[in-house]
């Protein structure tokens, strides 16, 4: 990873460091920090991470330059760019920004208190404007291990092995289903193109996860009902 030399972001490079990230100081003109993720069939993803303190974050929204420079800058250097704000922050009665330093504290600019629905809203602009990712960390631990995720997330495989993000869908058993279905029928079920009937058929071969996870395509293809197609929909899920 990237960790850019000025002030504010070269403070994380040692602590990146001891998260396990290899990271090195450069110059970055936009950013604080960049690395290359490995994208669909392992192309390159050059992402970029903006990272705002509390107090950076409330000037940003007043000041032209985030909007007119920086996040252009950002769009033009980046594959995929990520806003990340830290900061400990909440609204007091009438609604006023105040943050954690050394006990809560009004946010001003100037003689202005800053509203905390105006600021959540500037985000929300600068996201939906500029198409940023963005998460929020309340401290300087959660930004560095936000970073370390990302980073690992993006570099241990290539896009299309992820694959935590495919649910299941468990359909309602059959009605004339006697007994409670047991775990292993349930998830069987939920897989595309088996369903309960061969699922229950699957189940009866192999009798545990143990034997069916280790079963091969063509151990799985012994199952009356089951082939090709189906048998690889089970290998994914299992894998």
């Amino acid at each position: 990873m990237l960790v850019d030399e000025r002030v504010g972001s070269k403070d994380l490079l040692g602590p990146l460091c001891r998260y396990g990230v290899p990271a090195e100081l450069t110059h970055l003109d936009f950013g604080d920090f960049a690395f290359i993720g490995k994208g669909l069939e392992g192309a390159d993803v050059f992402i970029g991470i903006e990272l705002k303190e509390t107090r950076d974050l409330v000037s940003s929204m007043y000041s032209q330059r985030f909007a007119g420079h920086q996040a252009i800058g950002l769009q033009s250097t980046y594959n995929q760019i990520w806003l990340l704000t830290e900061g400990i922050w909440r609204a007091d009665d009438s609604g006023v920004m105040e943050h954690m330093a050394k006990g809560w504290r009004q946010v001003m600019v100037g003689t202005r208190r800053v509203m905390l629905n105006d600021l959540e809203s500037w985000i929300l602009s600068q996201v939906t404007a500029f198409g940023f990712k963005y998460w929020h960390s309340p401290t300087r631990v959660d930004t560095i291990r936000f970073l370390s995720v990302l980073y690992r997330w993006w570099t241990a495989k290539e896009l299309q092995e992820h694959r935590s993000h495919q649910a299941i869908y468990l359909p309602p058993p059959d009605r004339v289903m006697m007994s409670e279905p047991s775990e292993m029928l349930r998830m069987l079920s939920g897989i595309d193109g088996v369903g309960w009937d061969k699922g229950r058929a699957i189940e009866d071969h192999f009798g545990t996860w143990g034997r069916l996870h280790n079963a091969s395509m063509k151990e799985l293809m012994k199952v009356p009902g089951v082939g090709k197609v189906i048998a690889t929909h089970i290998r994914e899920v299992l894998s």
